[in-house]
């Protein structure tokens, strides 16, 4: 909290300026109250209920994010898919070391990229700085200098909108990393609603300058982690909670595999068999 500007919020009810009292922010024009509670903004109190019948992986997922680092580990290690350094290339050369700039990491979960990093998410993890609504960022116009937004936009309704947001709320020639799948398979945090090949993320961020586009999860991760649900399909007999267990216990097995994509996602037809994409972009 202390490391943001009240002066860059606004109330995504009404779009008033905010200002601070006490331990809460209220709206200087509709005069709606948010609460600040343990160093955390809530724009929004969302509570995420698992339904009955829901995956193993979506079950875990939100238990092992509070982890934090040991959840990255693990992703690290026994996902199918190659990790990339696309992300931390971005943040070394447009936000790190550089105190004045105003960074913004929306759908961050637990993750820590950053001191200057906001972090923005619908869930209370122990680093999320801002619960907020993506849909409605709460800050004013022309104020964000760099926006990270990693395998979030396949999980909201209208991703078009949160893009809009983003162009909105960033400054001119302020930078977006935004990284989607393409060849993956189903995973709900809680819901899961879209995919993108290289040129559907082209359409879908034309309103910025692009910099740079290309597989951050290669082919070997798409053939991975499909291969792994087609395995876990065929021995579980038609048992769910069967092939979820035998999903995972292929995807670990099958993990040292991934790292043929550190060369095979500098091939030139990677991108139509690619597990996801990354792309660096610039508001014009």
């Amino acid at each position: 909290m202390n490391r943001i500007d009240i002066d860059i919020l606004l109330c995504p009810e009404c779009s008033g300026s905010i200002s601070k009292i006490g331990t809460l922010l209220k709206c200087n024009n509709c005069s709606k109250e948010y609460e600040i509670k343990n160093g955390k903004i809530y724009f929004v109190n969302y509570i995420t209920k698992v339904k009955k019948g829901n995956e193993i992986l979506d079950f875990l997922r939100p238990i092992l994010k509070k982890t934090g680092k040991f959840y990255y580990l693990l992703i690290y290690l026994f996902s199918p898919v190659c990790p990339s350094d696309f992300k931390r290339k971005y943040i070394d050369k447009y936000i790190k070391g550089n105190n004045s700039v105003i960074a913004l990491n929306i759908g961050s979960a637990n993750s820590k990229l950053g001191e200057n990093i906001i972090n923005l998410d619908i869930l209370p993890y122990a680093n999320v700085d801002i619960l907020a609504d993506i849909n409605k960022l709460p800050f004013k116009d022309d104020t964000i200098d760099s926006i990270i937004c990693e395998a979030v936009l396949e999980h909201v309704r209208y991703p078009q909108k949160v893009v809009k947001e983003c162009f909105r709320v960033l400054k001119k020639n302020g930078t977006f990393y935004v990284s989607v799948p393409f060849i993956c398979g189903f995973h709900a945090s809680p819901d899961d609603y879209f995919r993108w090949t290289e040129e559907g993320l082209k359409e879908l961020m034309s309103d910025f300058e692009v910099i740079r586009l290309e597989p951050v999860g290669g082919p070997t991760s798409a053939l991975l982690w499909v291969f792994s649900e087609w395995l876990a399909i065929v021995f579980s007999f038609g048992n769910i909670s069967v092939r979820q267990i035998l999903f995972l216990i292929f995807s670990v097995l099958s993990s040292p595999f991934k790292f043929l994509d550190i060369i095979l996602k500098k091939h030139p037809s990677a991108k139509n068999i690619s597990f996801s994409f990354g792309m660096i972009v610039r508001k014009k």
